[in-house]
């Protein structure tokens, strides 16, 4: 495949990193007219960025993208029956870690008959709560189903408390704001007879996701994948083709849908 120029905007976090590492992939472009792929910070207002972009026939890949207001959600909806939606791409720290493809097929086995997913975020300082959440819902989706209903239990400066489900099981979802320098998100399947636990970084960092499984058997630890979030979103862009239908905007606004009271709800 051929070498893609890509720029990568103000606030886009680790495009320096990702393009050292994929030389062959991408190469950084002049001028950002002149750029194949643009790089996006997903702060709100993303959505006007990333469809000036598509208007421009350039593909977008857009880091944790902030929660979308009502109009912009319309505006998203029309997107995603345009050709143009499908060359846009979501960058999410935790639903984008590569190693939840492996995973699945644990937490599923351990969500059989009697099942309860807990989820606990650890949110670092500057992170927003509204993404974080919509994060977790497209990592519980990719693990489990997509959500089906969601209800904020409590909300304050601390934290929030949602509960949650998922394939006709609950999800407990815990978002800690936390000042520590590591921080990430930790999942848990309670099933009858085994249980999952998948334990993903902070996309900043070089630490790759756990992932374990104990059962009668024992204990199981999943072949460790050594590549960020962003790493994998960028060789998904590369991957791309024109006949590629790409469901990243009508996965995001399944979330928004379900999680709408909850979302207008949380601490801005």
């Amino acid at each position: 495949m051929s070498t893609l120029n890509i720029h990568a905007a103000p606030g886009a976090i680790g495009a320096d990193a990702v393009l050292a590492s994929l030389p062959v992939s991408f190469t950084a472009a002049s001028t950002e007219r002149d750029a194949q792929v643009q790089v996006l910070d997903g702060a709100p207002g993303w959505l006007g960025h990333a469809t000036t972009a598509l208007d421009a026939g350039q593909t977008v890949l857009v880091q944790s993208p902030a929660p979308l207001e009502a109009e912009e959600q319309e505006r998203a909806r029309v997107l995603a029956e345009d050709p143009a939606g499908s060359r846009l791409l979501l960058d999410l720290p935790w639903a984008g870690n590569p190693a939840l493809e492996a995973a699945g097929p644990a937490v599923r086995t351990a969500a059989e008959g009697a099942g309860l997913l807990e989820v606990h975020a650890l949110l670092g300082p500057v992170a927003r709560s509204g993404t974080a959440l919509l994060d977790v819902a497209l990592t519980v989706a990719a693990l489990l189903g997509p959500l089906e209903r969601a209800r904020l239990l409590h909300a304050d400066e601390g934290g929030a408390t949602v509960l949650a489900g998922a394939a006709g099981r609950d999800v407990s979802i815990q978002l800690t704001p936390t000042l520590r320098p590591t921080h990430g998100c930790r999942m848990r399947v309670l099933g009858a007879t085994s249980t999952a636990e998948v334990t993903l970084p902070d996309s900043g960092t070089a630490r790759p996701a756990e992932v374990t499984l104990t059962d009668a058997t024992g204990h199981t630890v999943l072949p460790t994948l050594w590549e960020s979030s962003h790493r994998a979103a960028w060789r998904r862009v590369h991957r791309l083709d024109a006949d590629d239908a790409v469901d990243d905007i009508e996965r995001l606004l399944h979330a928004h849908t379900v999680l709408a009271d909850v979302l207008a709800a949380l601490p801005r």
